[in-house]
């Protein structure tokens, strides 16, 4: 699915995240850093099944000068080749994403006690927010690219020994990388 098409049951993730601790502290009396734990936990789900709903979509390009293997030796594309395919994100750090939003919200609570309302709130979308960006930036991209086939090779990619233009096949490349 796209992120896109999961933006209404990652709002609603939020809302019964926010909700369901509002509902247990004023029903429940729970004290604050049980509500504060219950409550990353739910942001914390909410968070990785947003980012791993993502659907990559992905258009590569061989340039000129990359390099063949074949069971014959090795030739050089001497022209573009290109391909497409998809992926997904996978999240590495789930734990290491409640620790910091936990972190951010015990932060705020304690600042409570001695700034105004406006700094708490200021400072605790950052922290928020940056704890967002560092589980982001560590997760891992994989994908599948197919590409077309059909671009010249020259090289010695042929059993003859010598080196001839040959046609590229069709492959599948598995990749893996990060988000910038």
């Amino acid at each position: 699915m796209s992120l896109i098409s999961n933006k209404n049951i990652f709002a609603n993730m939020l809302v019964e995240a926010f909700t369901s601790q509002l509902n247990t502290s004023v029903n429940e009396g729970a004290d604050s850093n049980s509500i504060i734990e219950n409550l990353c936990e739910k942001l914390t789900n909410a968070i990785v099944y947003f980012a791993e709903s993502a659907e990559i979509n992905t258009n590569d390009i061989l340039d000129p000068g990359c390099v063949a293997t074949s069971s014959y030796g090795i030739g050089i594309y001497s022209s573009i080749e290109s391909g497409s395919g998809k992926g997904k994100i996978i999240s590495n750090n789930r734990d290491q994403l409640m620790g910091d939003l936990v972190k951010a919200y015990k932060k705020s609570k304690n600042n409570s006690l001695v700034d105004n309302p406006t700094s708490i709130i200021e400072n605790l979308s950052i922290d928020i927010s940056n704890a967002i960006k560092k589980f982001l930036l560590q997760c891992t991209v994989t994908t599948e690219v197919k590409t077309f086939g059909g671009t010249p090779v020259v090289g010695y990619i042929t059993p003859a020994g010598t080196p001839i233009t040959s046609i590229s096949l069709p492959i599948t490349a598995l990749g893996t990388g990060k988000l910038l």
